[in-house]
């Protein structure tokens, strides 16, 4: 069942249906008003024009007969009510009126301070109604008082853990209270406590409550009446000690007695509670279990009318809400509910919890006594429930001509009227036409208010202007051109970026975007305003917005975008498989086919640029290579490893990251192949470890003076204090080989410390091989590394490029992977002993300053077995290795080189004979 908000209720209304006396002629001043904002003064006279700013100071003034008006806004305050009125001139608080049925009152008033909202103690002859009210302890607590009224109030507790605590609670010797059309949710209902007599509950919905939704305790001569109570905890009613002479009424329970402790019980009355007491015309729904508990026995219904000759004209049936409704009617057509209540019940108000009045629906039998026409429970259906005007244009200039029309629902077949107030101050047009016309000559904002009349005399307004969304508003405008604006906000990470379209103008409504972003892909088109675009790789394009307004009318604009990530530096982490296509999915393996592509993750946070992984193939069917991009991003052309049948090779790859971090795509170019990767690191942008690139200075050769690396063994790596890496260097740039070897197997670098075997893998080798891989891997706390052989023997050597700590200056650019060089196309193979020079810095969107690039080197078609090596151009050729490969092979390694001073880096091969050289760029550091 939906929850239904309560409304507020005038004094004037309060006194008609209520049967409180006429008041005598006007006093001097009759009300006193609140209203918190500027302008407002607790030490005034609480006028309309200087009004108090807290309802605790017109609680201290107020005199019998006045009213306190309270203006719509929030009122953090508890308030004590200590003044008092008279018979027939009662002081009143109460909510500005809310404008229509089922509307909540805008008047929000308490804290989170333990204690009621509203405190009555010891006074007589007030009424507080239509608040909206917040308390940790309760609503109202009204002690030791009379002839008291609450109407109209709303309060609701947190909806998974409601508060036991009542929202209204009566205590000591209080008498003649009406606790009325209130609305009560997640909190712990209504207590009516010992001492209290003469109490009259009546046309209030509770429901949530963590207790029983009314509790009566040691209270007789208690009225509840028109009640609609459902899903508490307790029971519906519960009257407990000696409460007897009580009367129970024209409710409706459903849905009580949730916990365990209470089983689907609706209804319990003591046994002395029985004395006097009478139960009649209530629906009580009890889920098929004993819904009655009277005098300690339970019962069914009809056992309940037998046992205690109660009960007679109750009904088991469930009283069903619409799960979708207009709150102007809550009850369905058809309901048990509808025209059965007792119209002599205690307490009978002349209107609804939403101030609906009692009408005959002609399609139900009216089984009530008397052929009343009361509904059970605290709504009273309506024939004619729901009233919308829908205008055809909202927004135009004029002379602009509205067609609006009016949708209801209206199911007792009665013919409508309709009264047309366009809010421009032309008359309002009463027409039985539920379609009509109407031009709007001048500039403004109109609201139009669209009132429906039945042949029973039921008047349904649509809903009016102060309420948001749903108004049926029109804006008319100066007449003029349609102008398109586009801007780009601030940029979002990596290659997103915001457009911002709002200073598109036209006097009519604006009903399509259409955004290009210059990027190549389809133009993207909304009804709303902004767009977010992620593009696929770094450049600078020029994007289009085109605007279409309501007269079919469009318009341009465009805007420069550029699309860059932001420079980042590095966050090592503990080496992390991510994938390995050999383990079985689903039951079996699941290779990388022929153009395959497998997006991955990892654990970066948004807001990273790059990866660092390591990519190993083997099992290919035929000779293939692999390519790492971007999720989502275009092939590049360039390659990150080549592998043949037979082969096992491995590779670093840095690879660019999607604009919420963690996702990458691999793809395969031919026949089937196994990928293992392994995860060390990403690039973040707030990151404080940055890179210092190093002249690479060999730091392990175990083949001068120092003995192979057995299987399953390791050999320690100091990296700090040596080769130029300082102690508070974080994780550092190796470029290892394993040459040698006398068995198929594999290198693991780690931080020192680590237990046990790796899991992931930087470098594969097989007998008499040389293989190399860089690595960038987290040092211990030591500042070492360790390095691994998973089988067999083989020589370990290890050159440090460059290292990671917070002194360092270099952050990290990735770029789309571009093809700097290929000696296959272009200047011819590299001789033996030759060597070839390859521009960086200025080239792919490389600026001048970069100090060190990220470099993909591959060498194929070698003359003889060799390695080339990197170095920045301009220095001397270091004694270390970038590739190493054999002749008529195909050998990769990534090379993070530092560039010389002209942005070059030099790539020497050292062999006896020529080889072609690839070089693809991933990526460039520049100094902070």
């Amino acid at each position: 069942m939906r929850l239904r908000p309560a409304v507020g209720l005038t004094a004037a209304g309060l006194i008609a249906v209520l049967g409180l006396p006429v008041p005598v002629a006007a006093a001097e001043v009759t009300t006193l008003y609140v209203g918190a904002g500027t302008g407002c003064s607790d030490t005034g006279t609480g006028t309309r024009a200087v009004p108090y700013c807290t309802i605790g100071a017109a609680a201290e003034a107020v005199e019998p007969g006045q009213t306190v008006r309270i203006a719509p806004g929030r009122y953090p305050e508890q308030v004590t009510i200590t003044r008092s009125g008279t018979p027939g001139h009662p002081i009143t608080f109460r909510g500005e009126d809310p404008g229509r049925p089922g509307k909540v009152s805008e008047v929000v008033v308490g804290t989170s301070v333990p204690g009621p909202t509203i405190a009555m103690k010891g006074v007589h002859d007030v009424v507080v109604g239509s608040m909206r009210l917040r308390s940790t302890e309760g609503a109202v607590a009204v002690t030791d008082s009379s002839a008291v009224t609450v109407d109209r109030m709303f309060a609701s507790g947190p909806e998974k853990t409601p508060t036991t605590t009542p929202a209204v609670a009566l205590s000591g010797a209080t008498s003649d209270v009406t606790i009325s059309r209130n609305s009560f949710v997640s909190t712990g209902g209504v207590l009516v406590g010992a001492g209290a007599r003469r109490t009259l509950v009546t046309t209030n919905e509770i429901d949530g409550s963590a207790e029983a939704a009314i509790r009566v305790v040691d209270a007789p001569g208690t009225a509840v009446t028109h009640n609609t109570l459902s899903g508490n905890r307790g029971p519906g009613t519960v009257l407990a000690g000696g409460s007897g002479d009580a009367v129970l009424k024209n409710n409706v329970f459903s849905s009580n007695g949730a916990d365990a402790a209470w089983s689907g019980l609706e209804l319990s009355v003591s046994e002395a509670s029985t004395r006097g007491t009478a139960a009649d015309y209530n629906s009580v729904h009890g889920s098929g279990q004993a819904a009655y508990l009277w005098a300690g026995a339970r019962h069914t219904l009809a056992a309940f009318t037998d046992a205690t000759g109660q009960g007679a004209h109750d009904t088991d049936v469930t009283v069903d809400f619409p799960g979708s409704h207009s709150t102007y009617s809550p009850l369905y057509e058809g309901s048990p509910a509808i025209d059965s209540a007792d119209p002599s019940a205690p307490g009978a108000l002349g209107t609804d919890l939403l101030g609906l009045p009692a009408l005959d629906d002609p399609k139900v039998a009216n089984t009530g006594p008397q052929g009343g026409v009361r509904d059970r429970g605290a709504y009273e259906f309506q024939g004619l429930h729901q009233v919308e005007a829908d205008p055809d244009l909202n927004q135009g200039p004029y002379p602009l001509t509205v067609n609006t029309t009016v949708r209801t629902d209206e199911s007792w077949g009665a013919p409508l009227s309709y009264t047309y107030d366009f809010g421009d101050g032309t008359p309002p047009v009463v027409t039985t036409e539920s379609e009509l016309a109407h031009t709007f000559t001048a500039k403004g904002d109109y609201a139009i208010l669209v009132t429906a009349t039945d042949s029973l005399g039921r008047r349904l307004a649509s809903v009016p202007a102060s309420e948001g969304a749903y108004q049926a508003r029109i804006s008319v405008r100066d007449p003029g051109p349609l102008t398109a604006a586009l801007a780009v906000a601030a940029p979002g990470p990596n290659l997103e970026r915001t457009f911002d379209t709002s200073g598109s103008t036209s006097p009519w409504k604006i009903t399509k975007y259409t955004l290009d972003p210059g990027d190549g892909t389809p133009a993207e088109s909304s009804i709303f305003e902004g767009f977010g675009h992620v593009y696929a790789e770094p450049g600078t394009y020029t994007a289009t917005l085109t605007v279409t307004d309501q007269a079919g009318r469009t318009a341009s604009a465009t805007a420069g975008v550029t699309a860059a990530y932001t420079p980042a530096g590095f966050v090592p982490v503990p080496p992390k498989r991510l994938l390995d296509t050999r383990e079985p999915m689903m039951g079996r393996p699941w290779p990388l086919g022929p153009g395959e592509s497998r997006v991955i993750g990892m654990d970066a946070p948004a807001g990273a640029t790059a990866g660092v992984v390591n990519v190993t193939a083997t099992n290919a069917g035929t000779d293939t290579h692999i390519d790492v991009r971007p999720w989502k991003g275009r092939p590049t052309g360039t390659s990150n490893l080549n592998v043949g049948p037979g082969q096992t090779v491995a590779n670093l790859v840095t690879v660019p990251l999607d604009s919420n971090g963690g996702y990458f795509e691999i793809s395969n170019n031919a026949g089937a192949v196994d990928v293992i990767i392994d995860f060390f690191g990403y690039y973040e942008p707030d990151a404080a470890d940055r890179f210092t690139p190093l002249t690479p200075v060999r730091l392990l050769d175990t083949r001068q003076g120092g003995a192979k690396v057995g299987p399953g063994a390791s050999v320690p790596l100091q990296v700090t204090g040596a080769g130029g890496v300082p102690a508070g260097a974080h994780a550092v740039v190796l470029n290892v080989t394993a040459t040698e070897p006398t068995d198929t197997g594999y290198l693991a670098v780690r931080p020192s410390g680590q237990d046990g075997r790796p899991s992931t893998s930087n470098l594969n080798f097989r007998p008499g091989q040389t293989v190399p891989n860089q690595v960038i891997v987290p040092l211990g706390a030591d500042g070492k590394v360790e390095i691994f052989n998973n089988s067999g023997a083989t020589h370990v050597v290890a050159d440090v490029a460059g290292y990671y700590g917070a002194d360092g200056k270099g952050l990290f650019t990735p770029v789309t992977p571009v093809r700097l060089q290929d000696t296959r196309t272009a200047g011819g193979p590299v001789p033996a002993y030759g060597s070839r020079s390859v521009q960086a810095g200025g080239a792919a969107g490389v600026p001048a300053d970069a100090v060190a690039g990220v470099f993909n080197l591959t060498v194929t078609g070698a003359g003889a077995d060799g390695h080339v090596i990197g170095h920045p151009d301009g220095s001397a050729v270091p004694g270390t290795s970038s590739v190493n490969f054999t002749a008529g092979g195909t050998a990769s390694d990534h090379a993070q080189l530092p560039l010389g001073a002209n942005g070059r880096i030099d790539l020497v091969n050292r062999s006896a004979g020529g080889m072609h050289l690839i070089t693809d760029l991933f990526g460039y550091f520049t100094n902070a």
